[in-house]
């Protein structure tokens, strides 16, 4: 009886732990794209998703929009995947924007987290500020979390420079960019 439940315990935690894989964030990884994954390749990453594509506009010779985006059949947006060429099906995938808390890292660290969370777990590196938000390098995850200015007290558009100490614990991220180069 000890044997079957023990089994029984170890099969649910290899399931759970590879269905967790599709959302996993990792240096060059970001759920089942990686850094090697072809433009041509997403429609069968995403079939429970919503794949919204480029679209070309021809007699103006210029993108509507150069990004694939990803979002639930609810409506959410999970993702957003840059590519290096947008017209070549084999271009490889620039960096990836993740806007959904079901994308975590290994250390359980998502969009819903807090700075706090972030440096208690990563090496903070360098940090940038934009007119807009900041951008806080993790050099372990070739990732950018960016926290909007309202979660650092200052207007919606600033040119204040910001410092990692100065962040507060409690600021939010509003997106994480995975770089795959």
């Amino acid at each position: 009886m000890k044997k079957l439940l023990i089994l029984s315990l170890v099969c649910v935690l290899f399931i759970q732990c590879n269905s967790n894989q599709g959302y996993v964030i990792k240096k060059s990884q970001v759920g089942l794209v990686s850094a090697t994954t072809k433009v041509s390749e997403l429609d069968k990453i995403f079939t429970k998703d919503s794949l919204l594509k480029p679209e070309y506009i021809e007699n103006q010779s210029k993108y509507f929009s150069e990004d694939y985006m990803v979002f639930a059949k609810n409506g959410d947006h999970l993702l957003t995947v840059k590519i290096e060429n947008p017209t070549d099906s084999t271009s490889n995938i620039q960096s990836v924007q993740i806007f959904s808390g079901l994308y975590k890292t290994d250390r359980q660290i998502s969009v819903d987290s807090y700075f706090k969370d972030l440096k208690e777990n990563y090496e903070i590196g360098k940090v940038e500020s934009t007119i807009t938000s900041a951008s806080v390098n993790v050099k372990d995850l070739n990732a950018s979390f960016i926290i909007p200015n309202k979660d650092l007290g200052y207007p919606e558009f600033s040119t204040n420079k910001i410092m990692a100490d100065q962040i507060p614990d409690n600021a939010k991220f509003r997106y994480i960019t995975v770089w795959f180069n």
